[in-house]
């Protein structure tokens, strides 16, 4: 039985862009590979680009937009036909009064975490969506929790919720 050739490792930086409690996200064009899924913003990295180079690029070209706030969020690896893929993704908003157009996809829109689960995303993106609807949930679920005079609020690392203590203000009555 022939063994299947392994190509190169691709990578892949990939924009987590969010506003007003949605993330952006850009249908590929029909005759793509994957031709109809919809995807997070982002692109392939050239040999010596850096991560952060790449991803103002890959959002210039096809969004037509900068990004700020770019902030490291998770890792991930992938296979797609015959490579291997490795995604570094990144939080980020755009520049005040930036507006994305879908240059390089058939179409954009701005989703809440639990709406991505209505879109077709390649399978290497559907643990990147699990972990963004349980941070989500987490988010709301326990947005408040008050106990005596410590409130409880979650803040959010990198893959991770931590809980801060701050104290209850408590108003004159």
């Amino acid at each position: 039985m022939p063994s299947r050739r392994i190509g190169p490792t691709l990578q892949v930086a990939i924009a987590l862009i969010y506003r007003h409690g949605r993330y952006l996200i850009t249908q590929r064009h029909l005759d793509d590979d994957l031709g109809g899924y919809w995807e997070f913003p982002g692109g392939k990295r050239k040999p010596g680009e850096s991560w952060q180079r790449c991803l103002r690029r890959e959002m210039q070209e096809e969004l037509g937009v900068s990004p700020e706030k770019v902030q490291p969020f998770t890792t991930m690896r992938g296979r797609w036909k015959e490579n291997r893929i490795f995604f570094k993704i990144f939080r980020c908003t755009l520049v005040y009064g930036d507006r994305p157009s879908p240059k390089a996809a058939q179409a954009l829109r701005w989703v809440d975490p639990q709406g991505l689960l209505a879109y077709r995303f390649p399978p290497a993106n559907q643990k990147l969506i699990s972990q963004l609807i349980a941070e989500s949930r987490a988010l709301r679920g326990i947005a408040t929790i008050a106990t005596r005079d410590i409130v409880h609020l979650p803040v959010v690392g990198y893959n991770t919720v931590v809980y801060r203590r701050l104290p209850l203000r408590r108003g004159r009555s």
